[in-house]
């Protein structure tokens, strides 16, 4: 349903709250959420304006610990078949050994899988508080705490890491603006080894951004609800390029997924 003003505002009304109120800070992706953010995706879902202030409610309800938990564990098992399929289509351009830097990694489950496909690769998830819990508890599940670690930090703001050869964004770059990607390869860049080696695994649009078409759907999803959207692989290029990173192709995974590969100059 298309997101029209006055359906906006009519749901505004019905809740008897103001479109810039801020309901909370989503714990999952640390983003704000606004009356009017929950409103527009709430129209486009179906819901009518008599019904909004229970959809109000229940998304006050979410911006707690126990909604972190239940995403990071649906994004989970999503992730255990893309990430063997990313772990697959990078093998050969792996180290033999050193360490990968998961870059707000979730619950830690493309790290894992990297361990997991290359043995003598050890990891680390960078991740915040109380999504930081949650990772640690799903790589002990796997039996991996050995080998994969958790440094609580917002990806933003907080130190990185300054020993991996390897950093892997995947599924990060949707959430964020252009400011905001640049300013991740930007840390990137200032703390990966010299030389080493980026990924960055998304659902990537094509060059005309038309498709493909659930990539495309996403997108307009995205767009309503996050500061992002899907990005060509064009515009990730450039975005690499412009952080001082060497683009090297673009590999086709799995899901719709795809992974930009990059590396540091030296």
């Amino acid at each position: 349903v298309p997101p029209t003003a006055d359906a906006v505002e009519a749901c505004l009304a019905w809740a008897g709250v103001p479109p810039d109120l801020l309901l909370g800070i989503e714990p999952v992706r640390n983003m704000a959420v606004t009356a009017e953010k929950l409103a527009i995706n709430a129209v486009m879902a179906g819901c009518l304006p008599m019904h909004f202030p229970v959809v109000l409610a229940a998304w006050t309800a979410m911006l707690k610990e126990e909604f972190a938990k239940t995403f990071t564990g649906a994004m989970d098992c999503r992730g255990v078949f893309l990430g063997r399929k990313l772990v697959e289509t990078v093998a050969d351009l792996l180290p033999p050994t050193g360490k990968l830097l998961d870059v707000g990694g979730g619950s830690g489950v493309y790290a894992c899988a990297f361990a997991a496909g290359a043995p003598e690769l050890k990891a680390v998830v960078l991740e915040q508080a109380p999504v930081d819990a949650i990772a640690r508890a799903k790589i002990g599940e796997r039996g991996l705490q050995d080998r994969v670690d958790v440094a609580t930090g917002n990806m933003f703001d907080d130190p990185w890491p300054a020993d991996c050869e390897v950093h892997l964004f995947s599924n990060v770059m949707h959430d964020w603006s252009g400011p905001e990607i640049s300013r991740l390869l930007s840390r990137s860049r200032e703390t990966i080894v010299k030389g080493g080696l980026l990924l960055i695994h998304e659902a990537f649009l094509d060059a005309d951004k038309r498709g493909p078409l659930p990539v495309a759907e996403y997108s307009c999803i995205l767009a309503h609800s996050t500061r992002g959207r899907c990005y060509s692989v064009a515009e990730m290029r450039r975005f690499v390029e412009e952080a001082g990173f060497i683009y090297r192709e673009h590999r086709n995974t799995g899901g719709d997924r795809s992974a930009v590969i990059a590396t540091d100059p030296g």
